[in-house]
């Protein structure tokens, strides 16, 4: 009888296995029609716990890695971006869409004339501007990308990394997009791989290279790279083609 119940118990507990994973999977991360409902303040406050909350580079890169990890990362991805941007840089106007702690915005700062870089956490806003203390030539602004009234065409390059992913209504990424073609005639984006069929972290969603393309028309792909750096990304360049 002892034996009986033992399989007994080892059976009901196998049909319940299966409903448990169900359930973990459908719990985290959420699913793309739950992350369009996400308000922009939510994402705000994200952004502000990680900048409190996490520290070095890793505030604004994958807790997957380690920050020893994260910091050797982000110089593979600085040397690449500047091995395809770098002339494109010289004396330069940049405007950078969501410059986190800044670890992009020296390395834009060192060639450009001027960086002008915008975020929608004021808290990321504070540790970029403790970072980036000793350069002259960086204005920082908290606010979101629509908000902004620069006149068209202000900027020679509009530069981001890994910012898309984290606009998950996507209304709002093609008005996004549309800003940003407002802003310049040359964008550089930096986007993770397209996980097709592969749930990620509940602020971000991964999108196809054709996306983008269809996004930035009519402004022409010109430049793609790979680069793996911990995960993998691309290295685009869209160019408006009306633009002598």
């Amino acid at each position: 009888m002892k034996n009986k119940n033992i399989f007994l118990i080892l059976v009901a507990i196998s049909l319940l296995l299966p409903n448990i994973a169900d359930a973990r999977r459908v719990q985290f991360p959420l699913d793309a029609a739950t992350k369009e409902v996400i308000s922009q303040n939510q994402v705000e406050e994200e952004w502000d716990n990680r900048a409190n909350n996490r520290e070095g580079v890793t505030t604004v890169m994958s807790n997957r890695y380690t920050s020893d990890e994260n910091l050797e990362f982000t110089k593979i991805l600085q040397e690449e971006i500047l091995e395809i941007l770098q002339e494109r840089l010289e004396g330069k106007r940049v405007f950078e869409f969501g410059f986190g702690i800044g670890r992009m915005t020296s390395m834009l700062a060192e060639y450009a004339n001027e960086v002008v870089g915008i975020d929608i956490s004021s808290e990321m806003l504070k540790r970029a501007a403790e970072n980036l203390s000793d350069y002259k030539n960086i204005t920082l602004i908290h606010n979101q990308i629509l908000n902004l009234n620069f006149p068209p065409k202000s900027f020679d390059l509009l530069f981001e990394c890994t910012v898309l992913i984290h606009i998950l209504n996507q209304e709002l990424l093609q008005q996004t997009v549309a800003k940003m073609k407002e802003l310049s005639d040359t964008i550089v984006i930096i986007e993770p791989k397209y996980y097709e069929n592969t749930a990620i972290g509940n602020y971000t969603n991964t999108w196809p290279i054709e996306t983008y393309i269809e996004l930035f028309s009519p402004y022409r792909l010109t430049t793609i790279k790979t680069i793996v750096a911990g995960d993998e990304y691309k290295i685009m360049i869209f160019e408006n083609p009306d633009t002598p």
